[in-house]
């Protein structure tokens, strides 16, 4: 490193320190994994994370990824720069490489995309390899000011337009990169002070030749329409960074307030979320796609593949009648209940599988097991109370079944004479009525005897079997299942939304 202490180099330490404490982008103690390629950026980022390392109490190592995209010759250049320059600062480097043509071929992807998708792949990993959980990118102010314009003419969102953030999840669908963290110290940094840092610093950094190639949109953005731009729209990258840091104290804003939308409508219970229709035909409108979006994002993790036209879809379904499903990207399922709004993915459903339609015989006394159920059956004294303990258990008059008892699962046409009631009842209606979910209910316990249905369970007994002051025998049915009692619940409140 050179001894030269230079004003370039005071001047842009000082900055990047403020930066990073500002943001609390680091934390004293941790490591920070540096994902470097040799440009200007990214050497800059780790000479500067070295140079502040004493100040900001961190250790530091190095990532490099070969996309394979420049040749072998250019590729061992890369490697043997940054091995020279991590070993000058005794940081030890991680290295990897990745074939992205094939992999854009097989994921049908543009090699843009599918350059992003391995490289942040392989940091995951080397993060993991590392021990760390912190990972530092070289992004600078101008890779801002192409970001927010090419999702302004995309027609982004205000997300969109907030552009890159100083500290964000994994930006990539990777099941080792759920606890990661992406920092990006050099974001108010312009790039033609990475490079003057690099010179100050004594280093030489290599140019990516393909950063010119007009087959990548962004260079298109970078070498022809910014120029453009520039010549006729005075202060336009100031302009658009402006822009981006509204739009993400407004997303900050709208994302805080989302948060609170969804702690109070919503719950997780076993992998499916149950959100109250009540309390979002309550939220404002604007709103209600962002808690839409935090609710698939709490089931799957994150919101990927979950677009606009997905979250205008599922808010707009929030306000139907019970019955109203959508099917969206990544197996996730909306379905409106009675009074509640569920989301599940995959296979995944709220409620029990479908019992046998022809039913299997309960043993009495005894218990009998079937598809997750399990049914007790005992005979208890006439001086027993006929009162039972919750709605999973009943007692009946034994004299009063006749055959054999039976369980199985509803079926077209089924009636019965609810307990308390003068007539009949569609075992349809009964479901209707106590809002058991449509996809729920062949998987509710009917028992049965010879004569009809004698309990349907969680609701209510016939009118037939019911236990009198003649009963001499009271038979006590009882039905578990692995999935009814007390599931795990947790509110969404407290969840971080500092990302």
């Amino acid at each position: 490193m050179s001894t030269k202490d230079t004003p370039t180099q005071r001047l842009l330490d000082r900055n990047v320190l403020r930066y990073v404490t500002a943001h609390e982008l680091l934390t004293p103690g941790e490591t920070v994994l540096a994902g470097v390629s040799g440009g200007a950026d990214s050497t800059a980022l780790l000479l500067l994370l070295m140079a502040l390392a004493p100040k900001l109490g961190i250790e530091v190592r190095a990532a490099y990824f070969d996309h394979q995209l420049r040749g072998k010759r250019t590729s061992q250049r890369e490697r043997e720069t940054l091995t020279a320059l991590t070993e000058s600062l005794g940081v030890s480097l991680v290295t990897g490489a990745g074939d992205v043509r094939s992999y854009a071929l097989e994921k049908r992807l543009g090699i843009e995309e599918a350059a992003r998708e391995l490289r942040y792949a392989f940091l995951s990993q080397a993060a993991r390899q590392c021990g760390v959980r912190t990972v530092a990118v070289g992004h600078t102010a101008d890779d801002q000011v192409e970001t927010v314009l090419m999702h302004i003419l995309r027609g982004s969102g205000l997300g969109g337009l907030a552009g890159m953030l100083p500290r964000s999840r994994w930006p990539v669908d990777r099941p080792d990169g759920g606890d990661l963290t992406l920092v990006r110290p050099l974001l108010e940094t312009r790039r033609s002070q990475t490079e003057s840092y690099c010179r100050a610093m004594g280093r030489q950094p290599l140019e990516d030749v393909t950063n010119r190639s007009p087959r990548f949109h962004r260079n298109v953005v970078r070498y022809q329409l910014l120029p453009l731009l520039r010549e006729h729209v005075r202060g336009v990258d100031a302009a658009l960074l402006r822009l981006a840091r509204a739009a993400a104290v407004e997303r900050q804003a709208l994302e805080e307030a989302a948060e609170r939308a969804l702690a109070r409508a919503g719950k997780l219970e076993g992998g499916v979320v149950r959100l109250s229709q009540a309390a979002l035909r309550e939220t404002p409108t604007g709103l209600l796609p962002r808690v839409m979006r935090l609710a698939a994002s709490r089931l799957l993790g994150d919101a990927h593949d979950i677009g606009e036209r997905h979250l205008l879809a599922m808010s707009a379904a929030v306000r139907k009648a019970a019955g109203t499903e959508l099917d969206l990207p990544r197996s996730l399922h909306l379905r409106v209940g009675y009074g509640e709004v569920l989301l599940t993915a995959g296979e995944v459903e709220p409620g029990y599988e479908a019992l046998p339609v022809e039913g299997v015989e309960i043993a009495v006394p005894g218990t009998t097991s079937i598809g997750g159920w399990r049914f007790e059956a005992s005979i208890v004294g006439h001086d027993a109370s006929p009162q039972s303990v919750d709605e999973w258990e009943a007692r009946v008059d034994a004299d009063c079944i006749e055959g054999g008892l039976r369980v199985r699962r509803r079926r077209p046409g089924d009636r019965f004479l609810p307990l308390g009631m003068s007539g009949e009842k569609k075992l349809q209606d009964v479901f209707v009525d106590a809002k058991v979910p449509r996809r729920q209910r062949d998987g509710v316990p009917v028992v049965c005897d010879d004569a009809g249905i004698v309990w349907v369970a969680g609701q209510r007994i016939t009118e037939r079997v019911k236990v009198t002051a003649s009963t001499r025998r009271v038979l006590r049915l009882r039905a578990e299942h692995d999935e009814r009692p007390s599931p795990s619940v947790s509110s969404f409140a407290g969840f971080d939304s500092r990302y």
